[in-house]
């Protein structure tokens, strides 16, 4: 396969060029027989340097039981370069900011435990280490506990005080180590109050900086500006910016946005397997990831610790298990490297034009035949929305939003109940998948049928939409409303594995977008074209209906 490597090595060697990281490795890295994995990056970028500080880390570590693997070994070295001595003979580091993005399972971790290492123990740093979980964060501290407690040299160096008598402390969620070099780490959760009382900060790491929000880093980073040679790092796992896991994950998009620009100061590396470029013919691309995804190497080329940390069953469990398209797409970022990233908003473009949907404005359609019900729900479960769609007697399809309010499952369920028995719709849809599913249950209970839609038909519905909305002339007529407008600013298109796609909206907390597009959907699927209807209630922009009679609510 052209986008595939398959004339690498075969398992048992470690794939390495020697214009890359040159044999005989030291000592301190030794042989690794049973290491299977692509050691060098799929993408990186970074400058020259003195590289010794990195080997002196390695060695450091190599001393207290820990031994690097290739992988890491580079890039302790590209992340502990040094520049030439400046004018007052400081020797900054090359690269002050640093961004790593590795597939689970691989010991990206231990990269930061030895830097920590280095930076307490030689540099006398003061240092936060912070992880979005804190089995993560209480994982670095215990060790480095263990490291130091088992070395009479290193446990000498602890520094007692008021408060901490023993010169570390761990509770709750915060651990503190402190040395009489002056150094001091602080480990624990991503929070903004971990730098409070700090006046120098050398050194930040954000593991799983999937999850890391711009207060968060700003918080931490602004505190660095006191030190004379700051440096932070950003070590993640690919996200999935479209799942709620990922929500924040823009901080984490923007480093990788840079590391692929070349920008100045900055060392990235991304460890992925080759990935396929995309011709936009969803059938052909289907096909090509697929052979990617299943290629009998794409493990190795993916991930540099394979068979020593990342084991071949555990791949293959997992690839067996990942059947639907978001398991595919987390099965692909996990164990492949293939992330999806948002889009950067400077180069983001509205799915419809702004210009184009306000032509779409009809005030007085002259409704045709049956209605359709679309409900949809934020991803938090808070905030409803509820749209009908209905033809014209213009061949368009009109469509309305009619409430949109945070609301409980019970008062969702009497108002839809109350609309069904005041239009008698074709259909009431809503997404399969999504946290307005749960209405299926309840109205049944109340005698009513509701339609999931799922994925496919969801995908069907959304490119539908688009389809029609940039037809000349459209095929959809819509009320003005500035809540339609409002979330076409924000929301964007889900990619999905076939290139079709879905739309964020209800992690973006405007869930009214879907609810047309499902509207729409379900007029063409469902509504029969009878004769001229009379006309609902006129349109309002409603966002809190309590002032509302139920019965007149937009529609």
């Amino acid at each position: 396969m052209a986008d595939l490597d398959v004339g690498a090595p075969a398992r048992g060697t470690a794939d390495l060029g020697d214009d890359f990281l040159p044999k005989p490795w030291p000592k301190f890295v030794g042989d690794w027989p049973r290491l299977t994995g692509r050691q060098e990056p799929e993408n990186w970028h970074g400058f020259d340097g003195d590289e010794s500080d990195g080997d002196l880390a390695a060695k450091i570590a190599f001393e207290y039981g820990i031994r690097c693997m290739p992988w890491q070994w580079w890039s302790l070295r590209k992340i502990c370069s040094r520049l030439e001595p400046d004018e007052d003979g400081y020797r900054l580091w090359t690269h002050p900011d640093v961004c790593l993005i590795v597939p689970r399972q691989n010991g990206k971790t231990e990269i930061a435990l030895i830097r920590i290492l280095l930076g307490m123990f030689v540099l006398g740093e003061s240092i936060i280490y912070s992880a979005q979980r804190w089995a993560t964060a209480e994982d670095v501290y215990d060790r480095l506990i263990a490291i130091i407690l088992g070395d009479e040299d290193l446990k000498s160096r602890l520094q007692p005080r008021k408060g901490l008598p023993y010169g570390y402390s761990k509770d709750k969620d915060r651990g503190v180590i402190e040395l009489t070099n002056g150094a001091e780490i602080r480990i624990g959760l991503r929070g903004n109050d971990m730098g409070v009382g700090m006046t120098k900060l050398d050194l930040v790491i954000f593991d799983e900086a999937y999850k890391l929000t711009p207060a968060q880093k700003t918080g931490l980073t602004g505190a660095q500006l006191a030190a004379p040679n700051p440096q932070t790092i950003y070590l993640s796992t690919p996200p999935v910016y479209t799942a709620p896991k990922y929500a924040n994950c823009g901080v984490l998009a923007s480093y990788r946005r840079m590391g692929l620009k070349e920008s100045p100061e900055l060392f990235f590396a991304e460890w992925m397997a080759p990935r396929p470029q995309l011709t936009g013919d969803p059938e052909r691309d289907r096909r090509a990831l697929a052979e990617a995804r299943d290629h009998p190497d794409a493990a190795r080329l993916g991930n540099p610790s394979h068979g020593v940390i990342h084991r071949q069953r555990d791949m293959d469990r997992e690839r067996r298990a990942a059947n639907t398209p978001d398991e595919i797409e987390l099965f692909d970022a996990d164990y492949l490297g293939w992330g999806l990233y948002p889009p950067d908003d400077s180069e983001r473009e509205k799915v419809i034009p702004i210009g184009k949907w306000r032509d779409m404005t009809e005030t007085a359609p002259v409704y045709v035949g049956d209605r359709v019900i679309a409900v949809h729900r934020t991803i938090d479960r808070h905030t409803w929305a509820i749209a009908g769609g209905c033809r014209t007697a213009s061949g368009k399809v009109h469509l309305e939003v009619g409430y949109l309010r945070r609301a409980s499952l019970p008062q969702v369920a009497v108002f839809l109940a109350i609309l069904i028995e005041l239009w008698d719709p074709a259909a009431v849809i809503v997404d399969g998948r999504g946290p307005a599913n749960v209405l299926v249950a309840r109205m049944k209970d109340l005698g009513y049928d509701v339609f999931e839609a799922n994925t496919p038909q969801m995908a069907k519905a959304c490119g539908g939409f688009i389809d029609a909305a940039l037809s000349e002339p459209a095929e959809i007529t819509h009320a003005g409303q500035p809540i339609l407008e409002a979330a076409l600013e924000v929301v964007q298109k889900r990619e999905l594995p076939m290139k079709d796609f879905v739309f964020n909206d209800a992690e973006a907390g405007v869930p009214q977008w879907t609810a047309v597009v499902l509207a729409h959907w379900g007029v063409l699927m469902f509504a029969e074209e009878q004769g001229e209807s009379a006309s609902p209630a006129a349109s309002a922009d409603v966002q809190d209906l309590d002032a509302f009679d139920v019965l007149e609510a937009a529609f």
